[in-house]
């Protein structure tokens, strides 16, 4: 778990192996809501609409689109730690990802147009966004590995490196 500072001398904690990636933009934190939440969010370009707008450092490391929603598992919206993270669907039901939806090749991986980047799920922990579908995949063996879920089958990707060439 590493922390990093917003603005107002506000911290959010994340996953280690995403703040590398997280800690080039620069977050701003906004009060979000009667119950005074706090959420850090950033301006950018979305890709479909090609226009300026607000993205959400929680949906970014959920790997979810507008259309989902977040539970914070110990009520905090700086704690981004994937393990804190609950996705809900729009119907307020918990998401279990567990496969893929026929566009990856992957089992757990799925291609996010909204963001324009491969996301990996195990069940209903987020594991992240990746440039690449093979890195979705090798991230999803990876979770599995760390998680020891030895009821889940891993993705084969020597049979996909072997297909690529």
């Amino acid at each position: 778990m590493k922390a990093f500072s917003l603005s107002r001398n506000i911290y959010c904690l994340t996953d280690d192996d995403i703040y590398d990636w997280l800690h080039h933009w620069k977050w701003s934190i906004a009060n979000h809501g009667r119950k005074g939440f706090r959420y850090a969010r950033r301006f950018g370009i979305n890709p479909l609409l090609h226009k300026q707008q607000f993205i959400y450092l929680h949906k970014i490391v959920a790997g979810i689109s507008k259309n989902y929603l977040l539970r914070f598992r110990d009520h905090n919206p700086l704690n981004l730690q994937r393990a804190n993270l609950s996705v809900i669907n729009p119907r307020g039901e918990p998401v279990k990802w567990w496969a893929s939806n026929g566009v990856s090749r992957f089992t757990g991986v799925k291609w996010d147009g909204y963001y324009g980047l491969w996301k990996a799920h195990l069940l209903d922990l987020p594991i992240g966004y990746f440039a690449s579908e093979m890195d979705a995949a090798e991230a999803y063996n990876k979770k599995i590995k760390e998680l020891s879920k030895e009821n889940l089958l891993l993705n084969d990707l020597n049979l996909e490196v072997l297909n690529a060439a």
